[in-house]
């Protein structure tokens, strides 16, 4: 007898890609770490240097970071193939709470803090960049499923995944950067080589993988 998709989906799904629960995890404590000082009204423990005279920074690079925090813990969840395989419509919500109260809030402000970045002009350009592939590469991922193109949904949704990581990427690095060079430049080459690597290996994976060739 042949086996049903469904049946291939629902097999052992705990023990198909083991490494997104210790993933969840991380990104969970770095959420905890990140969060905090965007959840209350005072500028002065934003960890982003705050444009001096525009006050709405502050509330905007919030909005940002509570999004993105969402984006972050969701996107944890639709990569799980366990999810898939107990519930396809939780799978679904869970991606739309991915896409609208997730990426294109967290993508959108991303352009205009992104602007009012203090970082020096080689982040800036880094993180407007990054905001830019983030929301061009989800909103075909949301439109493929609409769609119910689900292969090409997929290869959408690994390049959002990798840019969504990214940010995290982004800010762990900045750590041992510090060390050895001033704080612009470690801002700048984080930014530039976490997404540039996730887009890299998230492409690469694609390729190995067969999806930009047979399906």
């Amino acid at each position: 007898m042949t086996t049903t998709v469904r049946e291939r989906a629902t097999r052992k799904p705990l023990l198909r890609r083991p490494w997104t629960v210790p993933l969840l995890a991380v990104s969970v404590l770095f959420v905890l770490v990140s969060l905090p000082p965007y959840l209350q009204p005072d500028p002065a423990q934003a960890r982003t240097p705050l444009r001096p005279g525009v006050d709405w920074h502050f509330p905007l690079l919030a909005v940002h970071v509570i999004f993105g925090s969402i984006a972050l813990l969701t996107v944890c969840f639709q990569i799980w193939p366990a999810l898939r395989a107990w519930s396809l419509q939780m799978h679904r919500w869970v991606g739309r709470i991915y896409v609208f109260g997730g990426v294109l809030p967290a993508g959108l402000t991303a352009l205009v803090v992104g602007a009012l970045s203090e970082r020096g002009p080689l982040t800036m350009i880094g993180n407007l960049t990054g905001a830019v592939l983030w929301l061009g590469v989800t909103v075909p991922a949301y439109l493929a499923a609409r769609r119910r193109r689900f292969r090409e949904h997929r290869r959408w949704m690994i390049r959002s995944f990798a840019l969504t990581i990214s940010i995290m990427m982004d800010r762990v690095l900045t750590v041992p950067l510090f060390q050895v060079v001033e704080p612009k430049t470690a801002y700048a080459i984080a930014t530039w080589v976490s997404f540039g690597f996730c887009v890299s290996a998230a492409e690469w994976w694609l390729r190995r993988s067969g999806h930009t060739r047979r399906r």
